[in-house]
């Protein structure tokens, strides 16, 4: 076990490796068309997720609301991004990438790409994986250094809905489920709150501090018995894992649906959501074979329902 000596004795190498990392980083041949290093990765991210609210993409790049108003207004004078009406909520505007906007991106990634390649190039098979895992493992490690405070949940508020949409398609990414069928495109990820103040629903958050860090919920399960409702949208971060949490967020959803009256609880999930399924089934709940009701979810592999009585 490393002593605090030792962690602080590798501070100052860490910290130089870092900023010698940036500034490579920095120094691509990348043609920016204009844009700083901070469009650039605006422009990233709204590729990355193809759809994304101001606020979603602030706190993708961890910027203040009106930071990302003024970057946003420049990006959209230059022509590379585009604002949109939401279709279900005209208080929203959904932010894409325009022609131009997605022709910068395809430069800065080939030439990004170019340089990690020829950089990986230099280095054996054994220690480019031995690169990987330790970028995992660092960037773990930030994350979760700098969630610090009392671990609480409690009932979701409306101002948790840019958090909550974060958090569903950052950890749909995270096990390459970002596509049609899964939770990624569903219409209500955006406005959690309000899809939840329906009857005999209920979601609620996890907090580290102030921070947001998961969520998860229960309503009626669609199409299926009036007694059983489904387990919905139970996501964490990667950094709140460890804590607790999974199992208080799981332990306050079983408790709103005996309180709503309902006599089973239905999930549907995923063959590598490993750690989530564990801990569905030490709560006690058991697979099934079939699906039940319509969740709108296909392409779901596995089935638990639990009792509640």
């Amino acid at each position: 076990m490393p002593t605090s000596h030792d962690v602080e004795s590798l501070v100052p190498a860490i910290r130089r490796a870092s900023r010698e990392f940036v500034r490579e980083l920095d120094l691509l041949d990348v043609p920016h068309d204009g844009c700083t290093m901070s469009d650039c990765h605006a422009l990233i991210e709204l590729g990355r997720h193809g759809v994304l609210t101001a606020a979603q993409l602030g706190r993708h790049l961890g910027l203040e609301k009106s930071t990302i108003s003024r970057k946003l207004t420049r990006l959209q004078k230059k022509g590379f991004v585009r604002s949109r009406r939401d279709s279900g909520d005209g208080r929203y505007k959904r932010l894409v990438l325009a022609r131009p906007g997605r022709a910068v991106l395809d430069r800065i990634d080939k030439a990004a790409d170019r340089r990690v390649s020829d950089a990986l190039s230099l280095l054996t098979p054994g220690e480019r994986e031995t690169v990987l895992e330790g970028f995992r493992l660092y960037v773990d490690a930030l994350a979760r250094s700098g969630l610090r405070g009392a671990v609480r949940t409690r009932r979701m508020r409306r101002s948790d809905n840019a958090d909550i949409a974060f958090i569903v398609r950052t950890v749909m990414m995270e096990f390459d489920l970002a596509r049609k069928g899964f939770a990624y495109f569903d219409a209500e990820v955006d406005r959690m709150y309000e899809h939840f103040q329906g009857r005999r629903s209920a979601y609620f958050v996890a907090t580290v501090g102030d921070q947001v860090v998961g969520g998860a919920g229960i309503a009626p399960l669609r199409a299926g018995p009036d007694d059983t409702c489904e387990l919905q949208k139970m996501y964490l971060l990667p950094a709140a894992r460890g804590r607790g949490l999974g199992k208080q967020l799981l332990e306050r959803c079983l408790k709103a649906a005996r309180v709503a009256g309902f006599r089973q609880c239905y999930l549907e999930t995923m063959p590598q959501l490993t750690t989530a399924r564990a801990l569905y089934e030490r709560a006690g709940f058991s697979a099934i074979s079939e699906r039940l009701g319509d969740t709108g979810h296909p392409n779901c592999q596995n089935h638990y329902v639990m009792s509640l009585e």
